[in-house]
């Protein structure tokens, strides 16, 4: 299940990389289909949370959170600031706890 859950992490940080290449310039129309699989992914790994015990307790858990919250109002960015937000919020956030969460599975996952 840790390593399943690590490498959604990564995943979830390619759509992310991906939406901000598409929304330097122009977006293609699969950037809204990009953003829900992204939200999906973001679902998947709450869902895992409960699972993983105190291991996604304390700062972790609100630092996701806190993500979760970045994205809610997605839609009602107008599409061109939806740039900034992703490269001025959203990554270094997202960076941040997926390092930090990395960190502590680390122990879990190497073998």
């Amino acid at each position: 299940m840790l390593r399943a859950y690590n490498e959604l992490i990564h995943t979830t940080q390619e759509g992310l990389d991906y939406l901000t290449e598409q929304y330097a310039g122009l977006p293609s129309p699969q950037a809204p289909g990009v953003f829900q699989d992204v939200l999906l992914a973001f679902q998947q790994l709450n869902a895992t949370h409960e699972k993983m015990g105190r291991l996604m307790k304390g700062v972790l858990l609100k630092d996701f959170l806190h993500i979760v919250e970045m994205l809610e109002g997605w839609f009602d960015i107008p599409s061109q600031e939806k740039f900034i937000h992703l490269t001025e919020v959203v990554l270094p956030a997202y960076a941040a706890w997926s390092e930090k969460t990395q960190s502590a599975l680390h122990p879990y996952i190497v073998h």
